[in-house]
């Protein structure tokens, strides 16, 4: 689980609406320890905009198990490349 489903928003989220998941998770979850934890954690990485940056990069460059993508297949140049 990635820190958006955590937080139950998608990828685009706004920070407005980041900061509200947030919130909303904790209201749900205030009862259990480790579920706080890891919204909170879900919120400090998601919810500053640097971090988010860096934290996207990472997600594009190591998908997870459930992304699958198609494997691109490499072939040599039959031609000349200008």
């Amino acid at each position: 689980m990635d820190h958006y489903e955590c937080l139950g928003v998608g990828r685009a989220a706004s920070p407005h609406q980041i900061n509200v998941a947030a919130r909303f998770a904790l209201w749900r979850n205030g009862t259990s320890a480790l579920e706080c934890r890891r919204i909170m954690a879900a919120w400090f990485v998601v919810g500053d905009p640097n971090r988010r940056f860096d934290y996207d990069f990472w997600l594009m460059c190591n998908p997870g198990p459930r992304e699958n993508f198609v494997p691109v297949e490499r072939k040599t140049a039959t031609g000349q490349v200008p």
